[in-house]
């Protein structure tokens, strides 16, 4: 059992999905880089989703199982139905099912399937090694420049265009 979870997870890494005959299939989806309540700013990656109605065999499981561990068809089919009957017996005893780097399955009282994502694991190549970065604000500099009655405000904003601040303005 834990060789199938084991192919469970790599080939979730490898193809972006994968179905366990039966039971349901595992998808990646996107999460955009966001920035939370403190500023900081976390990197895009990606998360696994659970959906029992992916249940139909695409052969994907079956076809890692057979080269990672050396089993026929058969032998591949028989050891995935065995898999999925005990993964639905462990959650129809109210047991939790922990599939390692992928997430954790559980009944809920009316019957439903749950799906609780591990956020340990990097799921992305792409984004692997970006981390949180935090937003430092800071207000920019204001200067105040004396207007006379031969000033003209574009002779001065052509001449402070270069500059990173704002510029306020009065008469005397």
């Amino acid at each position: 059992m834990q060789q199938l979870l084991t192919i469970v997870c790599s080939v979730l890494r490898e193809h972006e999905y994968v179905i366990i005959p039966g039971f349901g299939g595992f998808t990646l989806h996107h999460v955009p880089a966001k920035q939370n309540a403190s500023h900081v700013f976390n990197p895009p990656s990606k998360m696994p989703s659970f959906n029992p109605l992916l249940n139909q065999d695409d052969g994907l499981l079956k076809h890692a199982l057979m080269l990672e561990s050396g089993l026929s068809l058969t032998e591949a089919s028989q050891s995935i139905e065995d898999f999925t009957s005990h993964c639905n017996m462990l959650l129809q005893t109210r047991k939790t099912l922990v599939i390692p780097a992928v997430g954790t399955l559980f009944q809920n009282l009316d019957g439903s399937v749950l799906f609780e994502p591990s956020t340990a694991t990097i799921w992305s190549k792409e984004h692997f090694g970006l981390e949180p970065v935090q937003a430092e604000y800071y207000l920019p500099e204001v200067k105040i420049i004396p207007l006379t009655k031969s000033s003209t405000v574009s002779n001065i904003l052509f001449n402070f265009a270069s500059y990173n601040f704002r510029i306020q303005f009065y008469y005397e």
